[in-house]
């Protein structure tokens, strides 16, 4: 069995390291494929797949080839290279259409809400397997697609998607039994027993011009705060500044809540979303991506008792490894100026959603997050382990730790079926 894995950014190791050392366990032909029309300059520039970003693998090391954007890829799918093919896209947005016939079985691994919002039904039923966290993230795209007037039916959209669907888990945490959480301290200096909440800051509106996140959130001076909104005539925020709803004073709110509960202040964050400096100077330690494989991020909420992000995704990672989760909620309106149809669906600070779920994570707005900071303890935070069993049933199905297996099992069975070595349709 041959299986190659489009590895188009650095960080997607993160996801795939683990399928891929699951494939490698089976003594699979594993390769993987470096997508090499990449800017390697830019915001993401250094997220660029070189040879040499390959993590070491638990199971020994696959081959890895280079290829030059959609053309060459096409090429090789035409000329079946490979059995199947593991990717964070979708078959059409990889190539482009139309999809040649035969051609290798191809596995839409998910990879957040991307995987979903953006991807018409159409490019999403032409791949050959859908490796989805969970049947919640099934039944999430179909009630997007019929909100959005994609798709006439929704029941019969999802009955057409369940007939190539798995529900495999997420397979970045496959890597957490791999971190140490004695050796992570050591290294990041932080004593044996103390308490540490990591904090994923606030996105700033990175690669976006709107107005909220920049000018008034991000803005640690109130001089600047006024003087923006008196040029862009945006008097609508005017109480956020007389009243300190921004970014900065709840940064400060969490350096005091962890001097009042004796913890550390871990910032986490990615090279693409640098630091604040009003950040980075109370914080005892900031953190960028040292490692995909385990991901920092896993090895950070490994020591963590609290973590805190503004709708960040790392809240399944959090969940998932025992740490509730504080997430400090916005408007669409304000970070994006409108709203499109899947934000307010998703980000949502509603009971039952990934963001708010009792005894698990709580969603606060930022004036809420303030007045929480300064009354609660760090002891009021602690997770229900009920609460958390049905979170992670209904998010990320399990956290067994065989997410990659189970990926590469409903490969295997796939292409056992008749005709599974040859795709054109499913």
């Amino acid at each position: 069995m041959k299986v190659a894995v489009l590895i188009r950014r650095t960080p997607e190791y993160r996801l795939f390291a683990p399928v891929i050392d699951a494939g490698l366990a089976r003594g699979w032909e594993v390769e993987c494929w470096h997508d090499y029309s990449q800017s390697s300059v830019g915001l993401k520039g250094y997220q660029f797949p070189s040879i040499e970003s390959v993590p070491a693998l638990r199971n020994g090391r696959p081959v890895v080839r280079s290829y030059q954007g959609r053309a060459e890829l096409r090429a090789w799918l035409t000329e079946m290279q490979t059995d199947a093919v593991v990717a964070g896209e979708t078959a059409d947005g990889a190539i482009g259409l139309p999809l040649p016939t035969p051609r290798p079985l191809w596995v839409y691994q998910q990879y957040g809400l991307d995987s979903i919002v953006g991807k018409s039904p159409e490019s999403i039923l032409a791949c050959d397997l859908l490796a989805w966290y969970s049947r919640w993230w099934h039944e999430c795209a179909g009630a997007y697609y019929a909100s959005e007037g994609l798709v006439p039916d929704r029941d019969a959209y999802l009955g057409e998607a369940a007939a190539r669907t798995v529900f495999v888990g997420l397979p970045e945490l496959d890597a957490a039994p791999l971190v140490d959480r004695d050796e992570v301290r050591r290294r990041w200096g932080i004593p044996h027993k103390q308490p540490v909440v990591v904090l994923f800051p606030f996105p700033q509106g990175v690669g976006r011009g709107t107005f909220w996140p920049k000018r008034i959130c991000a803005e640690p001076s109130r001089l600047r705060q006024l003087g923006s909104i008196a040029v862009y005539r945006r008097f609508e925020y005017l109480r956020h500044v007389m009243n300190g709803w921004n970014d900065p004073n709840v940064v400060k709110a969490i350096r005091r809540f962890c001097d009042r509960n004796g913890a550390s202040l871990l910032v986490k964050s990615r090279a693409k979303t640098p630091i604040p400096a009003y950040t980075s100077s109370v914080a005892d330690r900031c953190l960028y991506d040292e490692s995909y494989y385990p991901a920092t991020v896993l090895e950070a909420l490994s020591i963590a008792s609290l973590s805190i992000g503004y709708y960040s995704n790392t809240v399944f990672e959090s969940v998932a490894l025992g740490v509730p989760n504080l997430c400090v909620t916005y408007r669409a309106e304000d970070y994006l100026e409108d709203d499109p149809g899947y934000f307010s669906r998703y980000y949502s600070p509603v009971e039952g959603g990934p963001f708010q779920f009792g005894g698990v994570s709580t969603a606060a707005s930022i004036p809420e997050a303030l007045e929480l900071l300064s009354t609660r303890a760090l002891a009021d935070f602690a997770m229900d382990q009920r609460a958390r069993t049905r979170y992670v049933e209904r998010f990320l199905s399990h956290t067994s730790g065989d997410a990659g297996a189970r990926t590469m099992d409903a490969v295997e069975q796939t292409l056992n079926r008749p005709g599974g070595a040859s795709r054109g349709t499913v």
